[in-house]
């Protein structure tokens, strides 16, 4: 049988927030045919694992996630996340349009504020995939957000990104609210701070100015940028 055909696109990113430094990459899949056929010739051309985690989101149709020990089916409104070193393969319906997003994390030296990889590690170290079922709102965040990364490349859309890993990790293991009230404050200032930068390069826009801006003190706005 020949291999499904398949457009997809692929686009890699660097971003570092707190304590961690992520690596995104952003694939977009829309099958042309069904994926059909024998599932031992499907086995043996597609099982494969990662030293990254891969989180999965249809915009349209349905894929299954195959594992070693289950098949995980994936419609819109779902999300699926395998951690790194699950041997999987997928299968789409003819018309099927997917996001993947993969991702992983490396830790960086921090004095203070969110401890952001070891939220983010778990996501990559669990031993089995997180299914999120009926997340309409989620899984269309997900998508807007990859495809706006994907459309225009700014530091704001790359921290949708995270932000919204950070919403996922918190559903799925319950890190509490404080910690995500305080994230996503400084992820919104983060964003406001870039804005300034990209406006306003012309002027000079001292600490003091910018720190006023944001209501908080110039050492947290010393704190978020750094």
């Amino acid at each position: 049988m020949d291999r499904i055909e398949t457009v997809e696109n692929l686009k890699e990113y660097k971003i570092r927030v707190e304590n961690a430094v992520l690596f995104l990459l952003i694939a977009f899949l829309l099958a042309k045919q069904d994926d059909l056929g024998d599932e031992a010739e499907r086995v043996a051309r597609g099982m494969h694992s990662h030293l990254y985690a891969e989180l999965f989101v249809c915009k349209i149709g349905r894929t299954v996630v195959h594992t070693a020990n289950e098949s995980i089916s994936l419609c819109r409104g779902d999300v699926v996340i395998l951690p790194s070193g699950v041997e999987h393969y997928c299968t789409d319906t003819c018309g099927t349009v997917r996001y993947t997003l993969s991702f992983d994390c490396k830790e960086s030296p921090l004095r203070d504020g969110t401890n952001v990889f070891s939220m983010l590690r778990c996501l990559c170290d669990t031993k089995a995939p997180i299914v999120q079922r009926n997340t309409p709102e989620l899984a269309e965040r997900l998508v807007a957000v990859m495809e706006n990364v994907v459309a225009c490349d700014t530091f704001a859309n790359r921290l949708a990104v995270v932000q919204l890993l950070l919403t996922v990790a918190e559903q799925a293991f319950q890190t509490g609210k404080t910690a995500s009230t305080h994230r996503e404050l400084d992820i919104n200032r983060l964003s406001v701070i870039d804005s300034v930068i990209h406006t306003d390069y012309t002027t000079d826009v001292c600490a003091a100015d910018v720190a006023k801006m944001l209501f908080i003190s110039e050492r947290q706005l010393a704190r978020i940028v750094k």
